[in-house]
């Protein structure tokens, strides 16, 4: 068959302003796909990864790279059928016959490409007549694998005349052997037929991104050149190697040696303990993948024990980078910070593509997203998509964005691709529930497979649930029978180790019980201030009684010459973030510490923040909770602290007590599971003070064990009875749903079944929706995001003096959605909800992915009515709901 006639076949097309329609061949297109793929294998992937996938294919390494990017090459063999060439058209079906003068059945129903393209490519791959040939189950695992590049797997067959028989067997037949002679594949043949699962999903992840990559205008436009199929590939590895400079995706690779813990950290004068024994570990053990948890007391090295681990495996192992993993979008933003100086000072000779990856990264700014000096902006760009984040050699987000990658949503296996022969730094461990911590099993078992070594921080674990984690990674059992603290388990498929390590810091924890009414808090407040210097924090469990705490504390003049700081979610973000700033200007390290200040916030810094305060005033909540909470008091070394306060101390806003002398803890109760409340209540009773970190593993083991099978003593014994019962039912009830919608690494030789079986397409961004069909990552209530703006004069307008207007009609340009975006916020309230969800989002807005799940929220007076509801934006206290008549907050 002519190579001029199968240029007539078209992979993709154009239209231009005139309306003139350019068509771009098909088999140009598999060979840039192929370009691509190759170009990542030696560019993008490092030799830790090019020499796994080898050795699971039996293959030498740059021989397995030519088979995987033929392999890519072949995604759009679908393409070469009629329901693809005709489009299903009467002009479409005459280009067919006429120009190509190959059959086409007019009353043929359309087929999606990849559904012909699965089903053709592993005929062709298993015909003996070929080369290369594989082992028919092996063939159909690859052609599924490459088929799935439209984000799902199918094995469905489609018809004969979707497909096509007869000639256009012979054209999928020529392309076939066309691009195995070009590529230089034909005498390639794996001498091992793998079943691993976890090699098909690499195989999708790779082959899904070489096309995106090669389908970008910008890098292959759609353009036909002349030349021969070689010289064609040859032109498209040059364009291949362009765009991945381009987009930062062949930045960096790993040294050989690792540097000095002096030189990745210049600003800590001598090692902890911790950061020590982790030196050591690493040393003696580095070369195998392995998962590392560290459980210290905050503020014993945690993080940069972490980051030098992540140093020493890319190097020892070779891998493909790292991605750390937060609780939340604040705790990213700072870490991002933090990850983004250690690394300009581990790898200072070279360009580094570091993404923050979560739903506000965009807000970040492009030169804050890849924090380098000196990368293009095409890398800024390609990866906004959030699935791309993970992609870049190293990132810092959400572990939300991880977890989607255990999820059966479009593309997961892109995520898990961009994970892969990497180590995975996940912080606060402990501070998921069920539902989301049966996700986390599933990912650190998917992370296993895949290669990547994995770091778990925490300073309260629950034995309990690092044996569920360890196990999840496959490793040997943990061998200690008492919990040792602090400690570092390094757990490999062989062996696991368990080393103790000395804390630097050992301090008395003083408790303090407090009535919970704002009456009380304002009393206590004022009377450890008075005249004196120091800086309080007050923890609330909810927003609403955050929001009153404040209100008590500054109306009542317990803070008066205070700063007063409100920090919570409730805020539009471009005023949570100078909230988040400030605080961490004010009570970070080196920072501008004021003499007196009050800050009232709910959980959000109980989690990852370096801030420190002189007391710490809690809701009762969960006991290792609070105790996360109180590691944020005397955190850092200060030579001087007010007088009255120069002893750590906890304050307990203790829940009342009902008739029965069992503690009722009212709206607690919806945050936290109420058996663990009163484990926590039990334990702390009676006592005054707690030596810390000896404490904290007795305390966490005790509240999160099991109770006793024996009769109860007495009413609270008989409750806790009770409320584990309930207890039990519900995390049964997360389990279920969790593992309803997960992705699944399976272990047996049946991997067809294992690729096709999860295939819920679970949405990722749309809140509105039944929650059955959303891929969540943690159980919460329905929530919509708006967009606040203000109305004056029947216009919208970012700002309230109205000299900042907004084009609704307009589809907003990058800029414009980052302004938007500022504006956004969150709302679960259900009694103004469902209003909200039922109005559309602009339909302008529908074009940007950024904004098209966002309502708007037009506001007069700083107010919008919803029915019998308004929604009050408080300069203040942020996101009220009132009534509307009365105006009073309920």
């Amino acid at each position: 068959m002519e190579y001029d006639f199968l240029l007539k076949l078209w992979g993709k097309s154009k239209t231009r302003a005139d309306d003139v329609v350019t068509r771009y061949p098909l088999l140009h297109h598999m060979l840039d796909v192929a370009a691509v793929a190759r170009e990542m294998w030696d560019r993008t992937l490092q030799r830790g990864a090019r020499r796994d996938i080898a050795h699971q294919l039996g293959l030498a390494e740059d021989d397995a790279g030519a088979l995987l990017s033929f392999w890519a090459a072949l995604h759009d063999i679908g393409k070469a059928t009629p329901v693809f060439q005709s489009q299903c058209t009467a002009e479409g079906r005459d280009f067919v016959t006429g120009e190509l003068g190959l059959p086409c059945d007019p009353y043929v129903n359309n087929c999606h490409h990849s559904i012909a393209g699965s089903y053709a490519c592993s005929l062709l791959l298993s015909d003996e007549a070929l080369a290369p040939v594989l082992p028919e189950p092996f063939a159909r695992a690859v052609a599924m694998s490459v088929g799935g590049h439209h984000g799902s797997f199918t094995n469905e067959k489609p018809g004969p005349r979707q497909r096509g028989t007869g000639p256009w067997e012979d054209l999928q037949k020529e392309l076939y052997t066309r691009l195995a002679d070009t590529l230089g594949v034909v005498k390639l043949a794996p001498s091992s037929s793998t079943t691993n699962h976890a090699f098909f999903i690499i195989v999708a992840g790779l082959t899904s991104v070489a096309d995106w990559i090669a389908s970008n205008e910008m890098y292959f436009p759609c353009a036909t050149e002349c030349g021969s199929a070689e010289d064609h590939f040859l032109a498209s590895r040059a364009k291949a190697k362009s765009a991945l400079v381009d987009i930062a995706l062949a930045a960096w690779s790993p040294p050989p040696s690792v540097r000095p813990f002096s030189e990745m950290f210049p600003f800590i004068e001598r090692p902890r303990p911790l950061q020590e024994a982790v030196m050591e570990m690493a040393d003696a053990q580095g070369d195998e993948q392995a998962m590392v948890v560290i459980e210290a007391p905050m503020g014993e090295g945690k993080t940069e024990a972490a980051m030098h681990l992540a140093a020493c495996w890319a190097s020892r192992q070779q891998q493909n980078g790292c991605y750390f993993a937060l609780p939340t979008q604040a705790t990213s933003n700072q870490m991002f910070t933090r990850v983004g100086e250690f690394l300009k000072k581990t790898y200072s000779d070279q360009r580094i593509n570091l993404q923050l990856v979560h739903g506000g990264a965009l807000l970040a700014g492009l030169d804050e997203l890849h924090g380098f000096d000196g990368l293009p902006d095409g890398a800024a760009e390609w990866f906004l998509p959030r699935k791309r984040g993970l992609l870049s050699s190293h990132a810092v987000g959400t572990i939300d964005q991880a977890l989607l990658g255990a999820l059966q949503t479009r593309h997961y296996f892109v995520r898990l691709f961009g994970l892969a022969h990497k180590t995975i730094v996940i912080d606060e461990v402990h501070a998921y529930d069920t539902y989301t911590s049966t996700l986390l099993e599933v990912l650190i078992n998917w992370l296993h497979a895949i290669g990547s070594s994995v770091v778990l921080l925490s300073a309260t674990l629950p034995p309990a649930k690092k044996t569920r984690l360890l196990a999840a990674y496959g490793t040997a059992q943990d061998p200690t029978p008492e919990p040792a603290y602090p400690a570092i388990t390094w757990a490999s498929e062989t062996s696991t180790l368990v080393r103790q390590v000395q804390a630097t810091q050992t301090s008395t924890l003083r408790l303090r019980r407090l009535e919970d009414s704002e009456e009380t808090l304002c009393e206590e407040v004022s009377g450890v201030l008075g005249d004196n210097e120091g800086c309080i924090a007050v923890v609330c469990n909810t927003v609403a009684r955050a929001q009153r705490a404040y209100t008590a504390l500054k109306s009542s003049g317990a803070a008066a010459g205070c700063e007063l700081l409100l920090i919570h979610a409730r805020f539009p973000f471009e005023e949570r973030d100078l909230r988040e700033e400030r605080l961490l200007a004010m009570f970070g390290t080196g920072s501008g510490r004021p003499r007196r200040a009050v800050v009232v916030a709910t959980q959000v810094i109980e989690q990852s923040l370096d801030i420190d305060f002189d007391l710490m005033v809690t809701d009762f909540a969960p006991v290792d909770l609070m105790l996360q909470r109180a590691g944020r008091v005397h955190r850092h070394e200060r030579h001087i602290r007010p007088a009255a306060l120069a002893t750590p101390a906890l304050w307990l806003r203790m829940p009342p007590l009902d008739t029965t002398g069992v503690p009722a803890f009212g709206v607690t109760e919806y945050v936290y599971d109420r058996y663990i409340l009163l484990r926590s209540y039990a334990e702390l009773a009676g006592r005054t003070e707690l030596s810390l970190p000896d404490d904290i593993p007795a305390l966490v083991r005790r509240v999160y064990a099991e109770p006793e099978p024996k009769p109860p003593e007495g009413p609270l014994e008989e409750e806790m009875g009770k409320a584990f019962k309930e207890m039990s039912n519900e995390m049964s009830q997360q389990q279920f749903k969790a593992k309803a919608n997960l992705v699944l690494h399976s272990t047996e030789p049946d991997v067809l079944t294992a690729l096709c079986h999860f295939n819920q397409e679970l949405e990722e961004d749309k809140p509105a929706i039944y929650s059955s069909l959303q891929a969540l990552t943690r159980l919460a209530p329905p929530s919509v995001r708006v967009v606040c703006l203000y109305r004056r004069d029947g216009h919208a307008f970012l700002d309230e003096k109205g000299q900042e207007s907004v084009d609704l009609s307009a589809v907003p340009t990058r800029e414009t959605a980052k302004h938007l975006l500022r504006r956004s916020l969150s709302i679960s309230d259900k009694r103004v909800l469902f209003h909200l969800a039922a109005q559309e989002p602009p339909a302008a807005w529908k074009q940007s992915s950024a904004l098209r799940q966002h309502r708007v929220l037009l506001l007069e007076d700083r107010q919008a009515t919803t029915g019998k509801w308004a929604i009050r934006l408080d300069s203040e206290l942020g996101l009220l709901i009132t009534d509307a008549g009365t105006g009073k907050v309920s």
